[in-house]
């Protein structure tokens, strides 16, 4: 690989201290405040959707000149995004696979999502031994905004 490699101390998360924590047991307790809606703008699925489908055509190609580009917070943010809005639940892990990075690595940023109060875990209610990881109102709002200044 070619470039500097960096911490994850060195690279500063944009939103990381801009959102005050939460009671993450309390997201567990209270599950339909956290939604701005049942229904997400069409326009603003498809540019998630686009952006996310892009990420990879970018990955695809630049990973064949040794360029790697990762944002992997990000990107679990518009599959998150694009998810609450088809009304699909996403497992922890499967977020964890849409960032295409290893999995104890992926765990930290959805731990970093979670303190930034954008993201919550909700238990599987038909499996106990997994939860599902839920946009909170705060991260679909920050989504729908940033998206909105896209158009």
């Amino acid at each position: 690989m070619t470039g500097v490699l960096m911490s994850k101390r060195d690279v500063a998360e944009p939103w990381q201290g801009n959102v005050p924590r939460t009671d993450l047991a309390h997201h567990e307790t209270r599950t339909d405040e956290h939604h701005v809606s049942d229904t997400v703008d069409p326009e603003l699925l498809a540019l998630a959707e686009r952006l996310y489908g892009e990420r990879r055509r970018r990955d695809a190609v630049m990973a064949r000149h040794a360029l790697h580009f990762r944002e992997p917070a990000w990107d679990m943010l518009l599959d998150l995004f694009i998810s609450h809005g088809a009304g699909r639940p996403v497992s922890v892990s499967s977020a964890c696979l849409s960032a295409l990075i290893p999995q104890t690595t992926a765990l930290r940023y959805v731990g970093q999502l979670e303190a930034g109060g954008l993201v919550y875990r909700k238990p599987d209610p038909k499996d106990g031994r997994r939860h599902h990881l839920v946009m909170s109102a705060v991260g679909i709002r920050a989504m729908q905004d940033y998206l909105q200044g896209l158009r």
